[in-house]
């Protein structure tokens, strides 16, 4: 694993039915998350916050050169964690199939990750007006991807959007819209408030919002990078059993001489 990448770094973990989480991720957790992940009551859940929040704690341990049991968090006024000590901002986002992470010293990230097919389980009809402007509704079912794929594509970018703010769902979900391409996703915001909603509103685009997506493992897995200028964006892919790894080798490392 490398120190401070002057990327903005995102990594994911791929999770399986019936997985487990073994003694070294475990012990990299603080007590306060042992005692949140044992409030789950279905074992994927406790497994996903797991993992994840294991994971972060390896990579800021290793980014800012701390013991993992060193770091510490405090919220934003709307909930967003950030270490207690100048760093890098983070963000993190977990389903029972898929965790991930964004780290990056040049700007606030929020990042999301869902399965693609959870808009099948979504009434599509109902929930589109609500979270989609006008023109991003518009772009479901355009581009050759099933339409329930497209609202996933677009919900996660605009999740990752709202969590790189701070602001989470706070946020006017109508007052900023997605626009997807071939390339890289674009955000345009509107000069006005959201009561006029039309077609007479008028966007302009965000060109400090940098958005990025993948589809791991049919997976919609989105990064929103707030900052001056655009960055590189470094992705890596792990599993349990690398994880496991890296928590026991970090541990060795940790661990005070006899």
């Amino acid at each position: 694993m490398c120190a401070e990448s002057r990327a903005c770094e995102v990594w994911r973990l791929p999770l399986t039915l019936g997985a487990v989480v073994e003694a070294p991720v475990w012990a990299t957790l603080s007590p306060q998350e042992q005692v949140q992940a044992d409030r789950f009551r279905h074992p994927e859940d406790r497994v996903a916050y797991a993992a994840v929040h294991a994971l972060l704690r390896l990579r800021l341990g290793e980014w800012v050169g701390q013991p993992t049991e060193r770091l510490h968090f405090v919220s934003g006024p709307f909930g967003k964690p950030a270490l207690q000590k100048p760093g890098p901002q983070f963000n993190l986002s977990h389903c029972r199939s898929m965790v991930c992470i964004a780290v990056s010293a040049h700007g606030a990230v929020g990042v999301d990750v869902e399965p693609l097919d959870r808009g099948r389980e979504l009434d599509l009809a109902a929930l589109a007006p609500d979270v989609l402007t006008p023109a991003e509704q518009a772009q479901l079912g355009t581009g050759g991807w099933p339409v329930s794929w497209d609202f996933m594509r677009l919900w996660t970018l605009k999740e990752a959007v709202v969590k790189a703010s701070g602001e989470g769902l706070s946020q006017d979900l109508h007052a900023f819209g997605i626009e997807l391409h071939e390339g890289e996703p674009s955000l345009w915001r509107a000069s006005a408030p959201s009561a006029s909603s039309g077609p007479s509103r008028s966007w302009q685009r965000d060109t400090r919002v940098q958005l990025r997506q993948w589809w791991p493992d049919a997976h919609a897995l989105a990064l929103a990078h707030i900052g001056a200028e655009p960055v590189e964006v470094t992705h890596h892919a792990l599993d349990l059993t690398e994880l496991v790894r890296w928590a026991t080798a970090t541990s060795r490392q940790e661990r005070p001489p006899c």
